[in-house]
C-alpha cells in the first residue's frame, strides 16, 4: 500500500502544472520630452515597437499618488493640475511583461 501511494503521488506531482517563467521586458518609454504651459503637461516619448502595447503612467506629489493613466498613443496630457512638486512615472506594458520605470519632475506653478 505504501509502494502504490508512494508511485500515485510521484506521479501526480510530477505532471503538475508547472510553469517557468523568463523575464522578459518591454522597452521602456524613451526621448520623454515635455511640453508645458501653466497647470497643462503634455509629454510625448518614442513609440517602443512592441505590441500590443499600452503605456501607463502615474504621479505623485505631496506625498500623494494619482491611479494610474493608460493609454495606447505615444503621448498623454494633464490638464488643471494644482501648483507644486511634481514626480511622473512613466512605463510600458507589452505581450511579453513590463518595463523599467522612467521617472521626470517638474513643478506647476499657477
Amino acid at each position: 500500500m505504501i509502494l502504490f501511494l508512494s508511485f500515485v503521488l510521484s506521479t501526480t506531482l510530477s505532471f503538475s502544472n508547472q510553469q517557468t517563467f523568463t523575464p522578459v521586458t518591454c522597452s521602456a518609454p524613451s526621448n520623454l520630452a515635455l511640453v508645458s504651459t501653466d497647470a497643462t503637461f503634455t509629454f510625448d516619448w518614442d513609440d517602443c515597437g512592441c505590441s500590443p502595447t499600452e503605456y501607463r503612467v502615474f504621479y505623485k506629489r505631496g506625498g500623494a499618488t494619482s491611479h494610474e493613466f493608460s493609454t495606447s498613443s505615444s503621448d498623454i496630457t494633464f490638464t488643471g493640475l494644482a501648483p507644486g512638486n511634481y514626480e511622473f512615472y512613466f512605463y510600458t506594458v507589452c505581450q511579453t511583461g513590463i518595463s523599467s520605470i522612467i521617472i521626470t519632475s517638474d513643478v506647476v506653478e499657477n
